[in-house]
């Protein structure tokens, strides 16, 4: 059974950042630590590089040691490219580069599915027509399966934003319960995966909905001596 929860992230302006924060030495070693003290497993799903949730991954990566995953639908070759010529498949490789720079930072690891961005997507109908619904739902469910998270988090909706956000909300929605589910992509359970039923899903909510959860994230990161907001900033430069 489905436990969707709308959660909202407390927002101030962003302070500048000069270099990204490396994990060295010190770092490293106190953060090692703090992985130590739990075994949770947080994924993030978005439809393209750029979209996926990154304080939120930074501050329970950094602040509480959770294992962290960012599952990005499209490599964003269908996007725009306003500070160079390359387009299509050469702009997916440069975004596909750009999401891991943002993701070491992130302290996520990167997961694609590999789904085709073909631009801007009026409904989801035209994407799933472009995706194939089925292929999408594989994906997802593999990634599930494979990573078991205990809490799934997702910037995107059924009925949020365009087609591809849309497409990708109702992926994750039913890849939820499908995942748990041994008569969904049962080839899978063949090659040595389970099923695995993560224990929450939540959906961002940007307009603060009564209920809907709250991380503060200006708060310290003082391994790193800044702010998960700066962290999460830089990894966007």
């Amino acid at each position: 059974m489905k436990k969707i929860t709308l959660f909202a992230l407390l927002l101030s302006p962003l302070c500048a950042m000069a270099a990204a924060p490396s994990v060295l030495g010190e770092v490293a070693f106190r953060q090692s630590l703090l992985d130590l003290e739990t075994d949770l497993r947080l994924m993030c799903v978005a439809a393209h590089p750029d979209d996926e949730d990154g304080a939120t991954l930074a501050f329970y990566r950094m602040l509480y040691g959770v294992e962290t995953h960012a599952v990005i639908a499209t490599r964003g070759e269908g996007g725009q490219n306003e500070i160079g010529p390359e387009l299509y498949n050469e702009l997916g490789v440069i975004r596909t580069k750009e999401m891991k720079a943002a993701a070491a930072i992130e302290g996520a690891t990167l997961h694609f599915l590999n789904l085709p961005e073909f631009g801007f997507s009026k409904s989801p109908e035209e994407t799933f027509a472009i995706w194939g619904k089925d292929v999408a739902m594989e994906r997802m469910v593999r990634l599930i399966r494979e990573i078991r998270p205990h809490v799934i988090i997702t910037n995107h909706g059924r009925m949020k934003d365009h087609g591809h956000h849309q497409a990708i909300g109702t992926v994750v929605e039913e890849a939820f319960d499908a995942a748990a589910d041994e008569s969904r992509f049962s080839e899978q359970l063949k090659h040595g995966l389970e099923v695995w039923q993560p224990l929450r899903l939540y959906i961002r909510d940007f307009r603060g909905q009564e209920g809907a959860i709250s991380n503060n994230i200006e708060r310290l990161d003082p391994l790193r001596g800044m702010t998960i907001a700066e962290l999460a900033a830089s990894a966007l430069e």
